[in-house]
């Protein structure tokens, strides 16, 4: 019904719209004529009026015409012209041979009286036609708005036709689901809970059949379920406790990690805050030459020593006195050998300071790791809370440049953190960062100081200083940055330059010799350099770049350098003297290499420290130091040069000893390049002599 409604009603409007638009064509059609007839109109309205113009100056003329021959006419007879003689009678006839001839008609000599009625009548023809004329436009007009009425009409339908249209989908549809739920969804609903309804009174009679066993099976089943979820439970609670556990805690040694001494540190943080005379401190700890033991027994044997390490931390601090809270003490471990301890709630600073010697001494007894026995020291840095509040990162920070503090000390010490501390890290950090723009800049020179063979006096080599020509402050001395740019991995590209600008101007410089006299260059080389994989590679590239040869080239290595990985420097070494090149021991007899081993490396010169020549002078003990040392390398076929020689009586001393070369301010200063030139061929002795 609804279908069939909606239908009817959608055809009718249909006709309706058909209609309405068959009355707009003959409406439109209509229109047209009318503007066709008003056109018409129009035009023959200005034609009468164009006619009633002219047949009005025709009236206007003719009586102008008559009157005046009239005038003329009684004029004359009053003048007495035409009296007496046939001249009226001429004249008459004159008129009248004028109206016959055509010139002057009757008719228009009276058209004014003439035509007065017919004039009248047309004027009234014209108004009566205006006035249809007015008619037709007006009823033009009502048929353009009857058009714009039927045309807003038909949108309205139009819409109507829509929304309808519209709406009868949305019955369909409803009227199609729900016939579809009736007939489809329903039925099968019903068929599963008769089905379910059917398999709980199978149960039901199956139950009450088996009895009470059957209930007893049920009821076990359900308790093994009930049992089977809470060890579950437990499990998952297990799981989460260990992540918890893994999160906050090292798995190598079991103890607290960054991340729980971060948080532990927020807390004393605000406790300080809630009262103002609770004190607390942070003592870094970092084991002395870890990575020896590492290296050289394994890194298995180095994880058992941190275990051990922290076994010992946990003890010490449950030993402490009631100054410190034992039980508020805790451990944290954050790098491969290092350790910080928290002491909260301590009763003055000196109570830190005792925990630390405390450590030291705990930690000092040899442990035995895999059946070896391992001495080690370690290095303390300590930082107070005291009343200024600072975040747990700066405490941290402020712990550890105390603890590299102490290292730089000497090891096996502990130091106290200030602000002077904080103040000379940021310099070198500023010193850092500035070096590193000085390598890309290329802002460092080569001073030269000669070394003198004692045999003839004659400058027979030059020894490569740097010095870094820093834009703000000046001339830089080695002992300032070549430390940092040891640690920072700097050293290696400084290294490379040195070596090849020392080497170009050595190449300078004996292009101005004879072959017989050519000069050599020593190269200071740090360990780092030595152990980087493309150094051999790198001196062959510098060789062959500038074209000098290795015999005329020497590197100057330190003698703590031979104390570690003796094996693989021992390689190293042999390649570089396979190119010719001179290895130098410096500073010999102020490291800690044993001189049983010193065959073993593949030496050509040792050079003697210059402390044994600052005190030869007075102590005679130390020249027969030097004279040893002298004797041993003779023997072992290396040459000796002695450094640091600053006066005539130091210089003889050592020339006394039997040294082959001299190095010193008694010869000259180190010199920028050009005048270190000027000394080449002096003989240096007998200036100073002279």
């Amino acid at each position: 019904m609804v279908v069939g409604g909606a239908v009817g009603v959608g055809l009718t409007t249909t006709m309706l719209m058909v209609r309405l638009s068959r009355t707009a064509v003959i409406v439109e059609r209509d229109l047209g004529r009318v503007a066709e007839l008003t056109s018409d109109s129009e035009v023959l309205l200005g034609t009468l009026d164009i006619l009633t113009t002219e047949t009005t100056a025709a009236k206007d003329v003719s009586g102008q015409l008559a009157d005046r021959c009239r005038r003329n006419l009684a004029d004359l007879n009053r003048s007495g012209v035409l009296a007496g003689s046939g001249m009226t009678a001429s004249c008459t006839l004159l008129l009248e041979q004028l109206v016959e001839h055509g010139m002057l008609t009757s008719t228009l000599l009276d058209a004014p009286e003439r035509y007065q009625p017919a004039l009248s009548r047309f004027r009234t023809l014209k108004e009566d036609f205006r006035k249809q004329v007015r008619q037709l436009g007006a009823h033009a007009a009502g048929i353009a708005e009857l058009q714009t009425l039927l045309l807003d009409h038909r949108r309205r339908g139009a819409l109507w036709v829509i929304t309808i249209i519209s709406l009868l989908y949305l019955a369909i549809v409803l009227a199609v689901r729900y016939w579809t739920t009736r007939q489809l969804v329903r039925p099968v609903q019903a068929l599963v809970e008769a089905s379910r309804d059917q398999q709980l009174h199978e149960k039901f009679f199956k139950l009450q059949a088996s009895g009470p066993t059957e209930i007893q099976a049920l009821t076990g089943n359900l308790a093994s379920f009930v049992s089977n979820l809470q060890a579950e439970i437990a499990k998952r609670k297990t799981a989460q406790e260990q992540l918890r556990h893994d999160a906050f805690h090292d798995a190598l040694t079991n103890l607290p990690n960054r991340a729980f001494l971060l948080e532990r540190l927020a807390n004393c943080r605000e406790r300080s805050k809630r009262q103002p005379s609770y004190l607390y401190a942070l003592i870094f700890l970092d084991i002395d030459n870890f990575k020896l033991i590492n290296d050289n027994l394994g890194h298995s044997v180095g994880d058992e020593l941190l275990v051990k390490m922290a076994d010992r931390l946990d003890n010490c601090l449950r030993g402490l006195d009631t100054v410190v809270r034992v039980d508020r003490d805790s451990t944290a471990r954050l790098g491969g050998d290092e350790f910080v301890v928290l002491l909260d709630g301590i009763g003055k600073p000196s109570d830190a300071v005792l925990v630390a010697e405390r450590i030291q001494k705990a930690i000092s007894n040899p442990f035995q790791l895999r059946g070896h026995e391992v001495v080690i020291t370690a290095s303390i840095g300590i930082t107070l809370s005291e009343t200024k509040q600072k975040s747990a990162e700066d405490l941290l920070r402020d712990a550890d440049t105390a603890m590299y503090r102490a290292k730089l000390a000497g090891k096996a010490q502990h130091a106290l953190f200030d602000e002077k501390m904080h103040a000379e890290v940021m310099a070198s950090l500023r010193l850092e960062n500035d070096l590193r723009w000085a390598v890309e800049r290329k802002e460092f020179v080569i001073h030269y100081q000669p070394i003198v063979a004692l045999e003839s006096g004659i400058i027979c080599a030059f020894e490569a200083l740097v010095r870094w020509k820093h834009p703000v402050r000046g001339m830089v001395y080695p002992a300032e940055f070549v430390p940092v740019a040891e640690e920072k991995g700097l050293i290696v590209p400084l290294g490379r330059w040195v070596m090849q600008e020392a080497c170009r101007q050595l190449r300078a410089w004996n292009d101005k010799l004879p072959p017989e006299r050519a000069l050599s260059i020593n190269i200071n080389v740090s360990k780092r350099q030595v152990m980087d994989p493309g150094f051999v590679d790198l001196v062959h590239a510098v060789l062959e770049e500038t074209g000098v040869e290795g015999r005329n080239v020497g590197l100057e290595i330190t003698e703590s350098l031979i104390t570690e990985q003796t094996a693989k420097i021992i390689r190293v070494l042999q390649q570089l003297q396979r190119t010719g090149i001179t290895l130098h021991m410096d500073d010999f007899g102020t490291g800690h290499s044993s001189l049983s081993c010193l065959h073993e490396f593949p030496l050509d010169v040792l050079k003697i420290d210059r402390a044994f020549a600052a005190t030869t002078e007075s102590n005679r003990e130390y020249a027969a130091v030097v004279n040893a040392i002298v004797t041993l390398a003779h023997n072992l076929t290396m040459q000796v040069t002695a450094e640091g020689i600053e006066s005539p009586e130091q210089f003889a001393q050592i020339l006394a000893l039997d040294c082959d070369f001299g190095q010193g301010y008694f010869f000259s200063k180190p010199l920028p390049a050009a005048e270190a030139e000027a000394l080449i061929g002096q003989p240096l002795m007998a200036r100073r002599s002279a």
